[in-house]
């Protein structure tokens, strides 16, 4: 595999810079890719700045991990106020209600990502989906994803889900066969 990328003219990282006159807009589709590829290296580092106070993500080389692996999870933009406070956009709304994962899932596995690799995506996909239907901001979806304390074993919401969900599967195949 190889990366193709685009130059983005940046005043720096958000590791600079506060949240205050952030683009609403960029901010919550960070999230939205973030929450979908379940990215476990989102920090202030790998968002640039631009002289609008427009926000260009880079570095998704943790991007969607084995779904049995996304407890290191993290976003940076969570305790963000257009992320926590603000509900998402009209055009958020929009695009997460367009999102096909089941596509999407093609596309992955046209380019040889793995299959324990596109389910995370489709879990996130569908945690969004969800979450923006009944309502939650993107802060919300977020702390389902998140684990209280990373230094303990505490799973997030969404990895107890996803045990309970494998476990019940392992029960039906074990009655089943």
């Amino acid at each position: 595999f190889g990366s193709l990328q685009q130059f983005q003219p940046s005043i720096g990282t958000m590791e600079e810079y506060g949240t205050s006159g952030l683009n609403v807009l960029d901010t919550q589709l960070i999230a939205c890719l973030d929450i979908r590829t379940m990215n476990q290296d989102r920090h202030g580092a790998n968002i640039l700045v631009t002289a609008a106070r427009g926000l260009v993500p880079i570095d998704h080389g943790f991007s969607l991990p084995s779904f049995t692996n996304i407890g290191k999870t993290t976003f940076f933009w969570s305790s963000w106020p257009q992320i926590r406070h603000q509900p998402p956009t009209k055009e958020v709304v929009a695009l997460v209600e367009s999102l096909d994962s089941a596509k999407d899932a093609v596309l992955l596995r046209q380019c040889g990502i793995d299959e324990s690799s596109i389910l995370s995506m489709r879990i996130g996909t569908k945690l969004l989906k969800v979450g923006i239907k009944k309502g939650l901001t993107l802060g919300s979806i977020a702390d389902l994803c998140l684990r209280s304390n990373p230094e303990t074993t505490e799973l997030s919401a969404i990895e107890q889900l996803i045990k309970d969900a494998s476990s019940s599967l392992s029960t039906a195949t074990n009655i089943a066969g």
